[in-house]
């Protein structure tokens, strides 16, 4: 449910925020980088056969082999199609062992949609690149701004890979007409398994081979972003005191936002108590906030053993860097259930306690 965070003290903290308008137009939003957003957006709007709704991305990982890294964006179109292609066979047993000839048109379609779509966002994906590069190359990403702005590129790279053709969910809404609505939720998830989503790459990540509806894709975003954000100081204990419940310096727009990695779970407690003491509460706010934390460590303990095979998926991969990396991926459910946490303590808090518990912490 996405809700503004000024509604209720007890709502999830609100899920997707990015850099204001304005920082489209300092020296760094060049014509080149502007082109990159306008594109980025008009990839948000559906472009090559999305579908408008499309949020809710099935977590997890699915042992793999990939297609090789040296094939173009047709044949890893294809490979990803033919996979579905199998899976759906399996699936939906249809008479004579053949898929139905609407659901096998709608899989050609989207290979041939998902090539152009490769093509058609490659100038605005070598333009947010490009902008990344010079950032991290930049003084800039010292400050607040510069790595909001980092977090927002590294937004739009994602939004351009998840609304690729050959992604599960865009390939369900093209099949779900086809396919009887009983079916729905258990075809949906078989497509997302056979999307492989997480998998070991066969090279080190860069972003100039991301190729969006291929099987690498997140992947290789998901490499590359860790990279930055460690390169950027971005990877530091995200147990502080919220700085302000409503920042002034973000706006609501759909992009997701990568929140400061979040404490280990069994470090939660610890880092309750640390907030409280900040806070100074008392009584009735501390029953308050205990029934918050209650409440959402109970919600984290249950997200994380819905992924224990993913977990152990991870572990499995022999690269250090890219184990540290798909970790950060799957654990940003934790990152964003502890921001959360913060966020409600804050409003908890009165005024004159939240600007104490600021002025209290470690700078």
């Amino acid at each position: 449910m996405r809700t503004t965070r000024r509604a209720m003290p007890t709502i999830p903290f609100n899920r997707r925020a990015l850099p204001p308008a304005r920082h489209f137009r300092r020296n760094r939003g060049s014509c080149a980088a502007r082109r990159g957003a306008a594109a980025c957006c008009a990839a948000l709007l559906g472009v090559a056969g999305t579908a408008r709704g499309q949020t809710e991305l099935p977590p997890g990982l699915s042992r793999a082999n990939p297609a090789p890294h040296s094939i173009d964006a047709l044949q890893r179109s294809e490979a990803i199609a033919k996979r579905y292609g199998e899976v759906l066979l399996r699936e939906l047993k249809p008479p004579g062992g053949q898929l139905p000839e609407p659901i096998a048109a709608a899989l050609k379609l989207a290979v041939d949609d998902n090539v152009r779509y490769e093509q058609g966002t490659r100038e605005s994906r070598q333009d947010i690149i490009g902008e990344i590069a010079a950032l991290e190359n930049s003084d800039e990403l010292k400050t607040p701004a510069g790595r909001n702005r980092l977090r927002f590129l590294y937004g739009q790279l994602e939004q351009i890979v998840l609304n690729a053709p050959t992604e599960p969910e865009q390939t369900f809404a093209r099949l779900k007409n086809e396919i009887s609505e009983s079916d729905h939720a258990r075809i949906r998830a078989a497509l997302a398994k056979a999307r492989l989503p997480l998998l070991e790459l066969p090279a080190p990540a860069d972003l100039k081979d991301l190729m969006p509806g291929t099987a690498t894709s997140r992947t290789l975003l998901a490499a590359a972003r860790y990279a930055s954000e460690k390169n950027a100081g971005l990877l530091t204990s995200a147990e502080n005191v919220p700085v302000s419940i409503d920042p002034a310096e973000v706006v609501q727009i759909a992009i997701p936002r990568y929140y400061a990695p979040a404490a280990p779970l069994e470090r939660w407690e610890a880092a309750y108590n640390t907030l409280v003491k900040r806070y100074r509460f008392g009584e009735p706010q501390l029953a308050t906030a205990r029934a918050i934390f209650d409440d959402v460590r109970r919600r984290a303990v249950e997200s994380k053993e819905a992924r224990k095979d993913d977990y152990a998926l991870v572990a499995s991969f022999k690269n250090a860097d890219l184990r540290a990396a798909l970790l950060r991926e799957i654990n940003r459910p934790l990152d964003e259930l502890f921001e959360e946490l913060k966020q409600r303590l804050a409003q908890v808090a009165t005024p004159q306690q939240l600007a104490e518990a600021q002025k209290a912490q470690p700078q």
